[in-house]
């Protein structure tokens, strides 16, 4: 009986232990969330739902946790990646069939192994993106709405066409840096080396990040390149996706001196730089010198067969040994902006005339920019605040739930319309001709057009986004 007793205690203890170890695996470690459905006959491993009661349930932290788990579920089903398929919202009833003050936030997802896709078909979004939100494509959609077909026509994130220097250094090294640019370059000349940015950020105290497409970007201090890394470390994927592919910086085309090249597998990359060390427990490699340390990320694959590891390559760091990262957020001017904009709400719903000028010197100035075209620009003045500008005039406004990573956030307003708010109690505060589709809200006047776009929470339909142009 006792032996009984502590094979059970033992059991228990190393079930609870290897849950803990499967949830704290890196995020390298995962497989991926899709934003798009691969365009081949990809295989459905298993198909999972996973659920949480909370008093929260828009919180983001809430939300990653629950994505983290279906990321390990496919995981340890051998899956590639993940599809998610639908997300419920509703209020708790307890086992007594109470409704208390708690949500019921349920995912549910398909854990796939991916195909050889072909590049000339079109990709589909997925009901879902990675962060777990319904999506709104930014390109021309048709939804429809009972017995009428109606076309929107949102923004897409197309090739930017900017006059460059043409790249043909593709070496990344602790000795010459990435692409002819060293560590320690100064601002100008890496702008004379690779031309103007895609991204520029000013989100930390006394630091600029510039962004190349959508996978480099340049930390500089005090004028100096301090470093350099393959992933953003402050905008939000949804945002990273607005950034239009850059040819070259987008294409994969780095070599680590030379020998190295994405997705090498890691003991060829041990081989190749002849090195005998092991990956730490971040799953990278880490080179260093008297200056700089450079490091490369891997992420592993696992064979359904024989369940061993198999690491790949798939980005890399490379900054200056005494770089220290500035953790000193820039004071941002979200109310003061949003008084701003609710002022702004007020004269276009009375008819008055907006001094688009005036309005952009109210806001302060943008703590980045995305460059979507020779001619447009889109401005990022706060978490939830952007601003399209085309031909450098104020165009077209944004109102979202996440710009930036880390960034504390309560929710943008529009006036009485606040994010959160249910459909039903936004339709108080518009015009009695606005039209409501099955996911969004439209009102159309002679000098402005608002959109308010809606997502599922408890069982009814609330505002996330807003959008507003003014003609």
């Amino acid at each position: 009986m006792y032996y009984s007793s502590l094979n059970k205690v033992t059991l228990t203890f190393l079930l609870v232990l290897f849950s803990f170890f499967s949830l704290a695996q890196t995020k390298s470690e995962l497989p991926p969330i899709l934003d798009y459905y691969p365009n081949c006959s990809y295989e459905v491993v298993d198909k999972t739902k996973i659920k949480i009661i909370t008093d929260t349930p828009l919180s983001i932290k809430i939300v990653k946790s629950l994505l983290d788990k279906i990321k390990v579920r496919a995981k340890n089903a051998n899956a590639d990646a993940v599809i998610l398929t639908a997300k419920k919202v509703k209020k708790y009833r307890d086992p007594k069939g109470i409704v208390n003050t708690s949500f019921l936030v349920r995912y549910h997802a398909e854990l796939i192994n991916l195909c050889e896709e072909n590049s000339n078909k079109k990709r589909k979004r997925t009901p879902l993106n990675h962060q777990g939100n319904k999506v709104t494509d930014i390109k021309s959609n048709t939804i429809f709405t009972y017995n009428e077909t109606v076309t929107i026509a949102i923004a897409i994130a197309s090739k930017v066409i900017v006059k460059r220097p043409t790249m043909s250094n593709d070496e990344v090294s602790l000795k010459h840096g990435v692409y002819g640019v060293n560590i320690g370059s100064s601002y100008q000349h890496v702008i004379n080396v690779l031309g103007e940015p895609s991204v520029k950020l000013k989100v930390m105290v006394d630091e600029v990040v510039l962004g190349y497409g959508r996978r480099h970007w340049f930390y500089f201090q005090s004028d100096k390149l301090m470093k350099i890394q393959n992933n953003s470390a402050y905008l939000s994927q949804d945002m990273v996706n607005k950034v239009p592919p850059l040819d070259f910086f987008d294409d994969f085309l780095w070599q680590i001196n030379q020998q190295v090249v994405y997705k090498m597998l890691l003991s060829d990359v041990k081989s190749a730089l002849n090195i005998t060390a092991k990956l730490n427990n971040q799953d990278q490699l880490v080179l260093k010198d008297h200056e700089n340390t450079l490091t490369l990320n891997f992420i592993f694959n696992r064979d359904q067969r024989s369940l061993e590891k198999s690491y790949e390559l798939i980005g890399f760091t490379l900054k200056a040994n005494n770089y220290k990262q500035n953790k000193q957020r820039i004071a941002v001017r979200s109310k003061a902006q949003f008084k701003v904009i609710d002022h702004l709400y007020s004269q276009l719903r009375n008819s008055q005339e907006i001094q688009k000028d005036k309005l952009l010197e109210q806001l302060g100035a943008p703590i980045g920019f995305i460059s979507l075209s020779r001619y447009s620009d889109l401005n990022i003045y706060n978490n939830n605040l952007l601003v399209l500008m085309k031909k450098e005039q104020f165009n077209k406004l944004y109102l979202i739930e996440n710009a930036l990573i880390n960034e504390q956030s309560h929710g943008w307003s529009l006036g009485e319309i606040k994010q959160g708010i249910s459909v039903e109690k936004s339709q108080k505060y518009l015009d009695k001709e606005a039209i409501f589709l099955f996911d969004k809200a439209e009102v159309h006047t002679d000098n402005y057009a608002l959109s308010l776009m809606f997502e599922e929470l408890e069982g009814k339909n609330v505002v996330y986004e807003a959008q507003i142009a003014i003609y």
